[in-house]
């Protein structure tokens, strides 16, 4: 199965969902009448990379411990991923794996958007 992971994400209302925000602190009072600041747009690339790479309190519990050779694999995957985005062939248990490990750590706003282009419910950068 062939996935761009190039794809930015996208809000309910269209817009994409930024890499990273930040409050700039107004000069007279501090945060209160702040400005949030957004970086940059999140990708499938950038999430499905991140949650290869978390280390679940779920797979640390004692014998639920996931092994070395488990996580050598995501590091793999992720290597792959980083290297090649666009149009990348998986295996259906690769695309399975990057699915269930986003979904373990993300929430609507991110799970959402991601399944639908891993399961090609969206394939163009505006569909």
């Amino acid at each position: 199965m062939k996935i761009n992971f190039e794809l930015v994400l996208k809000r309910l209302d269209g817009t994409s969902i930024p890499e990273r925000s930040d409050i700039t602190q107004c000069p007279n009072c501090g945060f209160k009448d702040g400005k949030i600041v957004e970086f940059g747009q999140r990708t499938l690339k950038s999430v499905a990379i991140e949650a290869l790479q978390f280390n679940f309190t779920d797979e640390q519990m004692p014998g639920k411990e996931i092994k070395g050779e488990e996580k050598a694999k995501r590091w793999v995957l992720a290597t792959r991923i980083y290297t090649s985005p666009e149009n990348i062939e998986l295996k259906l248990e690769e695309v399975l794996l990057i699915k269930n490990l986003i979904g373990k750590a993300y929430g609507p706003t991110i799970v959402g958007p991601s399944w639908e282009i891993l399961e090609g419910k969206e394939t163009e950068q505006n569909g």
